[in-house]
């Protein structure tokens, strides 16, 4: 979920945050199939090391992976502290 240099999100560490954002602020899923991954991505700046080569963005599968373990963590989360 980490860039190369282990401080930054990758793509993967960004949409996941994404969605953990979303939970917080609406306690709903964001709606994962409104837009892919990569057209979220098509004009997002990227930190990219100069020679390195791009990560790549989540797929759709992992997308909506990733938005049901938002989801998890932030029902579980609302259950102990609401």
């Amino acid at each position: 979920l980490f860039h190369i240099d282990d401080f930054h999100p990758s793509p993967h560490g960004a949409y996941l945050q994404g969605c953990v954002l979303h939970w917080t602020l609406f306690r709903c899923a964001p709606d994962c199939k409104r837009l892919s991954p990569r057209e979220l991505w098509c004009n997002a700046r990227r930190m990219q090391p100069p020679n390195d080569d791009e990560l790549p963005v989540p797929t759709l599968n992992e997308a909506e992976y990733l938005c049901d373990v938002a989801g998890a963590v932030c029902r579980d989360y609302n259950d102990i502290c609401l």
